[in-house]
C-alpha cells in the first residue's frame, strides 16, 4: 500500500509530495517507534519526538497530474491512498541528501533535505496518525510490537534485526533508566527503557 501527502513547506520549486510504501513489516517496525515514545513520554515529561534516519519516503515535485485527481479519504487525512502502478514521473524525482521519520507522540512525519539545499528548511508531510496504521494493519496491531525484543533482552536491531548494535551511557530518572541504542548496520536509533523492579539487600 502507498499513501501519498502534499508536504507543509512545499514550494512548488522543490519538493510538494510525499508517497510512503507501507508493507506489514514497515508498519510493525512504525509501531514499535509509537510504543517507544510512549515509554519516553512516561519517563520523560519534556519529551516530545524521536527523529531515526529512514529513506521510505520518496519526494517530488508533481505526482504526474493525479494531484489534480487524488481520491478522497473518509477519514479527514491528508494522507490519501495511490494507484498500486504509480511511479514518480522522471522529471518529478527530486534528490535528497538526508530522510528521516520522526515520531510525536502518537503521529509520525517524514522529513526530508534537498540534496542541494544544506542549510535550508526541511520538507515535512503532514501528520499520520498511528491509530490509522492499526485500522490499515490489524495484525499488527494485534501483536505486542516490542514483545519479541524485550523477550530477548534486547540485543539486536529492532529494524533490521542485526546484531552490530552500540549503546550510549546510561541516562537515570529516579526509578526509570533510558539508554540510546544504535545500530551499526541500517542506522536505526531507538532507546531502550528500564524500571527498578528489585532490591538485592547486601550483608554488611
Amino acid at each position: 500500500m502507498r499513501l501519498a501527502c502534499r508536504l507543509t513547506n512545499g514550494d512548488g520549486i522543490g519538493f510538494d509530495y510525499a508517497t510512503v510504501e507501507l508493507t506489514p513489516d514497515y508498519v510493525a517496525y512504525l509501531l514499535r517507534l509509537v510504543a517507544e515514545a510512549k515509554r519516553l513520554k512516561q519517563s520523560h515529561d519534556t519529551f516530545c519526538e524521536s527523529e531515526y534516519l529512514d529513506f521510505a519516503a520518496e519526494y517530488g515535485a508533481s505526482l504526474g497530474g493525479l494531484e489534480t485527481n487524488l481520491p478522497e479519504s473518509d477519514t479527514g487525512s491528508p494522507w490519501v491512498e495511490m494507484p498500486e502502478d504509480f511511479q514518480w514521473p522522471a522529471d518529478s524525482e527530486q534528490s535528497i541528501a538526508a530522510s528521516t521519520v520522526v515520531v510525536k507522540g502518537k503521529t509520525i512525519v517524514w522529513r526530508a533535505l534537498g540534496a542541494h539545499d544544506f542549510g535550508g528548511p526541511y520538507f515535512e508531510t503532514e501528520e499520520l496518525q498511528a491509530e490509522q496504521l492499526r485500522r490499515l494493519f490489524p495484525q499488527q496491531a494485534m501483536e505486542d510490537p516490542n514483545k519479541e525484543y524485550i523477550d530477548a533482552g534486547g540485543g539486536f536491531c529492532p529494524k533490521c534485526r542485526s546484531e552490530q548494535v552500540e549503546g550510549d551511557s546510561a541516562d537515570f530518572d529516579g526509578p526509570h533508566c533510558s539508554q540510546r541504542m544504535r545500530c551499526l548496520d541500517c542506522g536505526a536509533i531507538w532507546f531502550d527503557v528500564y524500571t527498578l523492579s528489585a532490591v538485592e539487600p547486601q550483608d554488611d
